[in-house]
């Protein structure tokens, strides 16, 4: 996920994610596994990888939904 913000390994963060017409969105607890920073068109760009903590089923299940409606 690009990230203004260059968060160290092993944080735990709370991130939103919404679908684009704004009808559904999710938060979750995320822990930061890594950070990396690339060079791309429009400059320097940092983000991170992260690995989901405690989704529950019914979040799950809205996931799914929402790809299919937004693939």
């Amino acid at each position: 996920m690009e990230t203004p913000d260059p968060y160290p390994q092993g944080v735990v963060v709370r991130v939103t994610f919404s679908v684009p017409d704004g009808s559904w969105e999710m938060t979750s607890r995320c822990e930061v596994r890594h950070a990396v920073r690339v060079k791309a068109p429009e400059g320097m760009v940092q983000g991170v990888g992260l690995a989901f903590l405690g989704v529950d089923l019914e979040a799950d299940d809205l996931v799914t939904a929402a790809r299919r409606v937004h693939a």
